[in-house]
């Protein structure tokens, strides 16, 4: 549904779908590429052509919708589920590291996390501008969601989980 929802609403719920399965398949045919180097295989270069020729048959029905759209909001899609099962893991096991997380998700929330926690310090001010940081003083791995978005940071939950958890072990 993440994903759906990046694609153009011009294109029909079908055709979107359809896309989706493509661009999976797409991606994969490409890493398998890469992958074989060298010794890459007909085959695979055959498949990528032809799926990559399906979503091109199905974008050229669509008026105003260009095959680097589609690719655009696939990718913009697969980063928000990925970055979201990654604050899930990080949220489910913080709590074994007595810490929390906190998600900002927008700068609303980052002006009421600044706000509730009395953040003056210019370095915590900083911290808040990153993808996201460990608050020793509240013991919290704080997430900027649209930085780590930005940044296409979508590991940043187990990243700042592994600090919490070595600054535990030290």
């Amino acid at each position: 549904a993440t994903i759906d929802k990046n694609l153009d609403p011009s294109i029909s719920k079908e055709k979107r779908n359809k896309l989706i399965d493509l661009e999976f398949k797409r991606l994969n045919l490409k890493q398998d590429i890469k992958k074989q180097g060298e010794n890459k295989l007909i085959d695979t270069g055959k498949k990528l052509k032809d799926v990559e020729s399906q979503i091109n048959d199905i974008i050229e029905g669509v008026e105003g919708v260009t095959v680097e759209d589609v690719q655009k909001g696939f990718e913009e899609g697969v980063k928000q589920v990925v970055l979201k099962q990654d604050v899930a893991f990080a949220k489910k096991y913080a709590r074994f590291y007595d810490l929390e997380v906190n998600e900002l998700k927008d700068q609303a929330a980052i002006d009421k996390y600044i706000k509730d926690n009395n953040i003056t310090n210019q370095q915590d001010l900083d911290d808040l501008k990153a993808a996201g940081y460990v608050n020793e003083k509240t013991g919290e791995i704080v997430i900027n969601r649209q930085k780590a978005l930005e940044l296409n940071n979508v590991t940043v939950g187990n990243h700042e989980l592994l600090h919490g958890i070595l600054r535990k072990a030290v």
